[in-house]
């Protein structure tokens, strides 16, 4: 055999080698039920913050249950907005977004259909919650894309990790009276690269490797900047380790200079504010971070004149205090039934808010 034959065999042999290892890993990772397939949907700005994929839409599957998320030309997920509408952006975490429940089940969803229904109101609701979200991203996404996108009111829905996460995140630094622009985790070109490709989102969603390599990706290959909030190898602006401590009132201070300017960039734009929560604001759930502020947010929000109502109370009452009868089990996230009760509470506030009478939207 001559020497060129003889290197082409043995490249297809090591082909053929690694293609029927990836078989056998594949099969083996189905037996073992390890790494459901799914597709990622959250892609980070340059900024440090992640926003939804715009159009189309992502598989998601948990303990066996497939799911297919839909998202519009703006990275809302669900229905576009339209222009003609009055669109109140619904800002929060992966409750707001509907994390493990289908289009029609998501909170934003039953809102839409309790303002739309027998009234000739022209509000709509859009869905721009984004799994992981803090407090603070909401300034900054709305920073870069306030005037790009067609808002005509904010509602922000607080969760029970918001003020932690606006910490953990390092979005903003406040330094003196000054609130001042910084970021945590950068990301890497190949990571994007690969999340820009057809193929690869189809290898996600219909194989357990690439899904599992993706989780890799998402969890490893975002550089830390902050390198864990070290003072002597961060690359960014960072607080004070004392200003980290759960015992400092850096946080409350934090939050409200990041309130003073997301309202003053909404009102010169003339974009109302309002601020609801997302029920499930226990002491069970709560950091040390997190208890410290909620306790404030009366104070901070009423300077403020910013419209706020927690239906944790009411939430709390109608569910006996059983958080387990309104979460998907084996998991944290609210089911159909939290996800419509969250949607009552919040359709109610709004209502109000909005001068539109609870009897017209039934």
């Amino acid at each position: 055999m001559s020497k060129s034959r003889l290197y082409s065999f043995r490249f297809f042999m090591l082909i053929g080698s690694i293609f029927f290892s990836l078989v056998l890993l594949e099969v083996g990772l189905r037996i073992a039920n390890i790494g459901e397939p799914k597709s990622t949907w959250l892609v980070m700005h340059d900024r440090g913050y992640f926003l939804n994929k715009e159009n189309g839409f992502a598989k998601d599957t948990f303990r066996g249950r497939k799911l297919r998320y839909s998202f519009s030309s703006l990275g809302t997920r669900g229905t576009e907005p339209d222009t003609a509408m009055r669109n109140i952006f619904v800002f929060g975490d992966s409750f707001t977004f509907g994390l493990y429940l289908d289009d029609h089940e998501f909170f934003v969803h039953h809102l839409n259909t309790s303002f739309s229904s027998e009234t000739d109101n022209d509000i709509f609701f859009a869905n721009g919650g984004i799994g992981g979200a803090g407090y603070g991203d909401w300034l900054a996404i709305l920073q870069n894309r306030v005037d790009e996108l067609p808002i005509d009111g904010v509602l922000i829905v607080l969760n029970h990790h918001d003020f932690m996460r606006t910490l953990a995140r390092n979005l903003f630094v406040l330094s003196g009276d000054s609130l001042i622009a910084s970021q945590r985790w950068s990301q890497r070109s190949l990571k994007s690269f690969l999340d820009s490709l057809s193929c690869w989102k189809w290898l996600q969603e219909h194989t357990h490797i690439a899904s599992g390599i993706q989780h890799v990706l998402w969890t490893y290959y975002h550089p830390d900047l902050t390198h864990n909030f070290d003072p002597e190898k961060t690359a960014v602006l960072i607080p004070d380790n004392n200003q980290l401590l759960p015992e400092s009132d850096y946080i409350l201070q934090l939050v409200e200079a990041i309130t003073d300017d997301l309202t003053a960039l909404l009102n010169s734009r003339n974009i109302p504010l309002w601020i609801t929560t997302t029920g499930f604001i226990h002491d069970d759930f709560m950091t040390d971070y997190d208890r410290k502020v909620f306790d404030h947010l009366d104070e901070i929000f009423d300077v403020l004149n910013i419209p706020f109502h927690d239906i944790t109370p009411e939430f709390y009452d109608r569910i006996n205090g059983d958080f387990n009868s309104v979460t998907i089990p084996g998991d944290g996230h609210p089911n159909a039934e939290g996800a419509a009760l969250m949607a009552e509470l919040i359709g109610a506030f709004m209502m109000n808010q909005l001068n539109v009478s609870i009897e017209d939207a039934q």
